[in-house]
């Protein structure tokens, strides 16, 4: 049975066929669906990278600095399509198996990423050597994963929209306050005094 695919997965396979045809590229490679889905707007990849303190401008600049190496078809040899290559056609078996282990219903972005890093072919290559450097490891990725997710699992096409809700929705004034971005509370003493009496309260906290 053919996988079902989230709406992210989607348009990254997408965005990838279109980064091939800017680049003259005539096959699908993992490396263009890297770059889709790490460059993809509210997609779980970034959040998965930036939760992981990686600056993912390093993982971006390589992957397009070896895009620009690859032989690309131009003139009469180029008819504008792209074929999957087999290495891509691997890349999408491997993010089935990835789905499965983490009990998703729908193939997702994360899926791709964690794909392409469980696949021992890969290893030399300039760009898991760049995520390795970044310290964006299968095993990583995976405990990130866990945290962004926060338990949940893809069992519709827009799974996105249910994964870090109170960072979308809220602000964590702890987070503020421990990086200074909080005025200082002052001439407050007796309201501060009177919050901390009531939150210590084991019971009537309201």
């Amino acid at each position: 049975m053919a996988a079902k695919y989230t709406t992210k997965a989607e348009e990254a396979l997408v965005e990838a066929q279109h980064i091939a045809i800017r680049h003259n590229h005539n096959e699908l490679h993992p490396e263009h669906v890297l770059l889709a889905a790490i460059q993809q707007q509210d997609g779980i990849v970034p959040s998965i990278i930036s939760a992981s303190g990686v600056d993912s401008h390093v993982i971006t600049s390589t992957l397009e600095s070896v895009l620009k190496r690859f032989p690309t078809v131009t003139g009469a040899g180029s008819d504008g399509k792209v074929y999957p290559s087999g290495a891509f056609n691997k890349l999408i078996v491997l993010a089935e198996d990835e789905a499965k282990k983490l009990k998703d219903e729908f193939l997702s972005t994360e899926h791709f990423l964690l794909s392409y890093l469980a696949n021992k072919n890969n290893k030399d290559t300039e760009i898991y050597k760049a995520f390795f450097r970044a310290g964006l490891s299968y095993d990583k990725i995976q405990n990130v994963l866990e945290k962004v997710r926060g338990g949940a699992r893809v069992q519709d096409e827009n799974p996105e929209a249910k994964m870090n809700a109170l960072e979308k929705y809220g602000r964590d004034l702890t987070l503020m306050a421990s990086k200074g971005k909080l005025d200082p509370v002052i001439g407050r003493d007796e309201e501060i005094r009177r919050v901390m009496q009531i939150l210590s309260r084991r019971t009537k906290n309201n």
